[in-house]
């Protein structure tokens, strides 16, 4: 949900957009991926759109909750972390130009002032402090909820650096789907059952519909 959020934006805004899995990336780009790379696939999909990044783009981070400080600071947890502030800080980041790893390509630069970045993560262990601090489901600053509320909870025990969460300046949490939310879209004309369905049919199986 919160990935297909992020896209709709970027299609509502027609800017290029791109995801990347920070679980999967380190710091330093020599295992796994590199935080960077997600301007590589983001440069792809501007030029598909026949815009130019700079111009303006969506960059989604999912999974920073996997980046949260550990007991022990590593190459894929706060090591990603100031790594994500390049993006944020808005100025020229150096990316890989031949896919998502930075070594052996030569390597292109990108102003990041013009994106917006959005990022995302469960934080299941801070279920029951969300459900007793003061701010509300949705953009904070509503119904009462303060930012600096959630922003001192994912930096005290949330595991993110303090400077990661300042660079946002909305916090929103999303509801859980609830047993309705989830039969409306399994039954939408365009979700899970009607793509089966669609694709039986093409297989010439409508017996199993």
């Amino acid at each position: 949900g919160k990935t297909f959020t992020s896209q709709l934006l970027s299609r509502v805004l027609g800017l290029p957009f791109a995801s990347i899995d920070v679980s999967a990336v380190s710091a330093t780009g020599y295992i796994g991926d590199d935080l960077s790379g997600v301007l590589y696939l983001l440069a792809q999909s501007a030029s598909e759109m026949g815009l130019h990044p700079q111009d303006g783009g969506v960059v989604f981070l999912d999974e920073i909750d996997k980046i949260a400080k550990t007991a022990y600071e590593s190459a894929t947890t706060i090591g990603v972390q100031f790594e994500a502030l390049r993006l944020l800080d808005g100025g020229e980041v150096a990316y890989p130009t031949t896919g998502l790893n930075k070594w052996g390509s030569a390597g292109a630069t990108m102003d990041t002032s013009g994106l917006l970045v959005v990022a995302s993560g469960a934080f299941s262990w801070l279920r029951d402090e969300w459900c007793g601090s003061k701010a509300s489901i949705g953009f904070a600053g509503q119904s009462g909820g303060r930012l600096s509320d959630d922003r001192e909870l994912l930096a005290t025990k949330g595991g993110m650096l303090v400077e990661f969460v300042n660079r946002f300046g909305a916090i929103v949490r999303m509801q859980s789907l609830s047993a309705l939310d989830i039969a409306a879209i399994v039954q939408n004309k365009f979700g899970p059952v009607s793509e089966y369905q669609a694709l039986l049919q093409a297989e010439r199986s409508e017996e199993h519909t």
